[in-house]
């Protein structure tokens, strides 16, 4: 089995392996997973895609890394608005301007 097919099954709450670490703050697996070629915007899961993840954690880290990446700041995250809308919330003012 392939090794992002074996992720994806490993972390179906996240809807992938990309969102699962972001959500959980471990760059070096985000960094890994994009260098194999995790799709950045990829949608599903409890937070829809990886950049919302991070942002509703207050990981700038991992924004940033994920925003370099090509990861889309418009992408919607089903009922709750976008990873910018996230970063407005006052725990996460400090994320904001990651996004400019």
């Amino acid at each position: 089995m392939e090794l992002m097919t074996m992720l994806r099954e490993a972390f179906k709450c996240y809807g992938n392996a990309l969102q699962a670490a972001a959500s959980n703050g471990n760059q070096a697996i985000v960094q890994l997973l994009l260098a194999n070629g995790a799709d950045v915007n990829a949608q599903g899961g409890l937070y829809t895609n990886a950049l919302y993840a991070a942002a509703s954690k207050g990981n700038e880290a991992i924004v940033q890394l994920l925003l370099t990446n090509g990861a889309d700041v418009n992408a919607q995250a089903d009922n709750y608005g976008n990873a910018l809308h996230e970063a407005l919330y006052p725990k996460e003012m400090k994320l904001l301007s990651s996004f400019f």
